[in-house]
């Protein structure tokens, strides 16, 4: 089997995510087998500092913002609320990967599984899949369902590059366009009140990858994404009633209460009755990294790992303080 420190390249786009990043880094290295290549990662503030910053993360190379202005130059901005910024920023990083593997991964994930760089390794060499990752919640309605997601997709280098892949969100003709605005303005009522009309409809980043992977006929897998059916806080009325296309009932307890696990706090990616990650979902939320949310999140995470937060805090040394940088905003 491969070495994961031979053949695994992750990619990043961050915002003002330097605290997010260290943590991720963090919890990567400490249950890796090995680890990975490089690390390329792309900054979208204007602030000189937070790309030097990131550039200490392990194995990191920071690539300019500008590696992405033609790609932004063909765009027209999306009114669906979407980041063109950030889907730009990952098209240009995959087409630096020189690894047999990709791992795309948000700032705000967190590795839990031993060895996790050797699982999906084995996964991919000894199982034939193509692609790996963690699904959207299947509280995230309009999101596609069933296949990895850009929160977390490690993939075959070679299914992108030779593709070209294209990551942006939808623009297409105005009326699309508005459609596309209508269904992420008003997703919150639609959700309540017609679930089965929106199921899939979303043309967020990424939006293509089920088709890249059907006209390929790519064997991906998806880790388990648990669904609490009795939590109608977000998402109440009708939604309660419609069984998701892919139902994950988490083995056993997870990191969190299941008034928690609804898309917008926090998400468990759980692979073969095992946790293997957890997301932050929303972190980019009122005060970042200094939230409380964020607090809960992080010391989840220390406590599984049974690490002391004085331990992280001293992780890369010379870092601000946790606090100073933090929005995930995209």
């Amino acid at each position: 089997m491969s070495d994961p420190r031979d053949t695994v390249t992750l990619i990043t786009v961050g915002y003002r995510s330097w605290d997010y990043l260290r943590f991720l880094a963090f919890t990567g290295s400490r249950v890796a087998e090995s680890g990975w290549k490089e690390w390329l990662l792309i900054d979208n503030t204007l602030e000189e500092a937070e790309a030097e910053m990131l550039a200490r993360l392990p194995g990191a190379r920071v690539l300019p913002k500008g590696s992405a202005a033609d790609c932004l130059r063909r765009s027209r901005h999306s009114p669906g609320g979407h980041s063109q910024d950030y889907a730009c920023s990952v098209n240009a990083l995959y087409q630096q990967v020189t690894t047999e593997y990709t791992l795309l991964v948000d700032p705000d994930i967190a590795l839990l599984r031993g060895s996790w760089d050797r699982v999906l390794v084995d996964e991919i060499e000894r199982n034939g899949y193509d692609a790996i990752g963690g699904p959207y919640n299947p509280y995230k309605w309009q999101k596609y369902a069933g296949y990895p997601s850009v929160i977390f997709l490690f993939i075959r280098t070679k299914l992108l590059q030779d593709t070209g892949f294209d990551f942006r969100s939808y623009f297409g003709n105005p009326i699309a366009d508005r459609f596309q605005y209508f269904l992420h303005r008003y997703q919150r009522i639609l959700n309540r009140y017609v679930p089965e009309v929106v199921r899939g409809r979303s043309r967020d980043t990424g939006w293509q990858l089920p088709r890249l992977f059907r006209s390929r006929r790519a064997a991906t897998l998806s880790f388990g994404v648990p669904f609490i059916r009795d939590v109608d806080e977000h998402f109440p009325g009708r939604l309660q009633r419609v069984k998701p296309k892919h139902f994950f009932q988490r083995p056993g307890s997870g990191l969190f209460q299941a008034e928690d696990l609804v898309a917008g706090v926090y998400d468990e990616f759980w692979h073969q009755d095992a946790l293997f990650a957890t997301h932050h979902g929303g972190s980019g939320g009122a005060g970042g990294w200094a939230s409380e949310k964020s607090r809960i999140w992080s010391s989840k995470v220390l406590d599984y790992l049974n690490v002391e937060r004085s331990e992280f805090d001293d992780y890369l040394p010379g870092a601000p303080a946790p606090g100073e940088t933090g929005s995930m905003a995209r």
